[in-house]
This record gives structure tokens, C-alpha cells and sequence, in this order.
């Protein structure tokens, strides 16, 4: 991780690209709430960072653990990229766009089916094999 600029200043910013495969960041969340109840659905929230947008566009595919959850790639302005099955959402908020970069807010809504009430999820990102430099990145904000 290195510091880069955001909507918010200068943070410490962890990435991933879109080169051979196998470029990965994982991360992961707080605890989800014990008293989750599996038929609802629960949010996380998280600032993030994405460019290199003039590179060859590949994709980031974003994981639940090993579970492969929706596809997605370097946006300039608000997108909203949803599951095959349409259940799982992914909202991109930007909040600032510098050069071939933009920072904002990033949520995730997931089935609380899919995670363990009290403990924390593990989520990532893996860029396709693309020799592209467009990344993904999240920045560490504590």
C-alpha cells in the first residue's frame, strides 16, 4: 500500500490490476451484526479508489471468500453493478475524478444468507488477465 490522493486527502490506498490474473487485494470487513437475520439483506460501506481508465479494460471480479459474487471495471462517474441472479448490488458513488482516476464511496449489498452473524466477512478483488494497468484499490482510512 502506498499513499494517494482521494476525495478525502492523502491515504494509504491497497490495489489491484487488471495484468495477468492474478493481481488480488482482500480485506476484511467488521463484524456483521449477531442477530442478523439470513432473509435480509445487509451493507457494506467502504471508500475506494479506481484508474488508469485510457488502459485496455478488463474486469475486477469481486469475492465472498472463495464465492465469486459480480464483475465490474474502472468507472469515471456513479455505476451500479448487480450478481447474475440480480440479488447481490454493488453502488459506486464518486466523488472526485483526477485525470484517469476517480475516488468516492463503494457499497456492497449482500443476502445475509450469505454471511456469518458475529464475525467478519472476507471480501476481494481479482483483476483479469488483461496487461492492463487499470486498478482497483481501497484506501485505509484508520
Amino acid at each position: 500500500c502506498q499513499d494517494y490522493n482521494s476525495f478525502l486527502g492523502l491515504y494509504p490506498l491497497c490495489l489491484a490490476r487488471q495484468t495477468d490474473g492474478e493481481s488480488r487485494l482482500t480485506w476484511e470487513t467488521g463484524p456483521v451484526p449477531a442477530n442478523l437475520d439470513p432473509a435480509s439483506s445487509y451493507a457494506f460501506r467502504w471508500v475506494t479508489g479506481m484508474g488508469y481508465v485510457s488502459e485496455p479494460s478488463g474486469k475486477f471480479t469481486l469475492f465472498l471468500g472463495d464465492l465469486p459474487l459480480l464483475d465490474l471495471d474502472v468507472a469515471m462517474k456513479d455505476a451500479t453493478w448487480h450478481s447474475a441472479d440480480g440479488r447481490i448490488v454493488l453502488q459506486y458513488t464518486v466523488k472526485k475524478v483526477e485525470g484517469m482516476d476517480s475516488s468516492g464511496n463503494m457499497e456492497l449489498t449482500i443476502p445475509g444468507s450469505l454471511l456469518k452473524p458475529g464475525e467478519p466477512a472476507r471480501l476481494g478483488i481479482v483483476g483479469s488477465a488483461k496487461a492492463s494497468r487499470r486498478w482497483f484499490g481501497i484506501y485505509e482510512l484508520q
